[in-house]
């Protein structure tokens, strides 16, 4: 009988309503590498997922210019930048970016600059009473910086094998 290796998400391994939770991606990204053709069948299917997006409703040209002005961490792009995540989901479990906000004066609401794809075994999950309060960084780097520390609608979070609400 063949089984086939899954990583459970946060939401299926933590059962607890308070705590918190770190994805162990890099365990599971040596096992992807270790095996060439599961890698290979992530990035066609991330690939095939955004392959060709669009953006619906009134605002949809707008919306679309604004992805389109996405760069990541540098020659990045929408397409890619989301991609990753996928991919980065379907190995670890959560895949997180950070929402960067520019603020356009005479606009009144907040419009989306950028999305920057953070570590996942770097970032930390705060729980309280079932529901996610903050996220921060595991080790804050090596020059003894002080630790980033996100509010929920300040990060972008895809999970891979989500349960019905949790």
């Amino acid at each position: 009988m063949t089984s086939v290796l899954r990583h459970k998400s946060a939401t299926e391994t933590f059962v607890r309503d308070e705590g918190t939770y770190t994805s162990r991606f890099l365990y599971w990204k040596g096992y992807v590498d270790r095996h060439p053709l599961l890698n290979t069948v992530l990035e066609a299917d991330a690939e095939a997922a955004f392959a060709s997006w669009k953006t619906e409703g009134e605002n949809a040209t707008e919306m679309a210019q604004i992805l389109d002005n996405w760069k990541g961490t540098g020659k990045e792009n929408f397409k890619s930048i989301m991609s990753n995540l996928l991919v980065m989901s379907k190995i670890g479990g959560d895949a997180y970016g950070e929402i960067i906000i520019d603020d356009i004066p005479d606009v009144a609401d907040e419009v989306p600059a950028n999305l920057i794809t953070l570590p996942s075994d770097n970032i930390v999950q705060e729980i309280k009473n079932g529901r996610i309060k903050k996220y921060y960084e595991l080790n804050p780097g090596i020059r003894g910086e002080h630790r980033t520390e996100w509010k929920p609608e300040e990060m972008f979070h895809l999970t891979f094998g989500k349960i019905g609400a949790s």
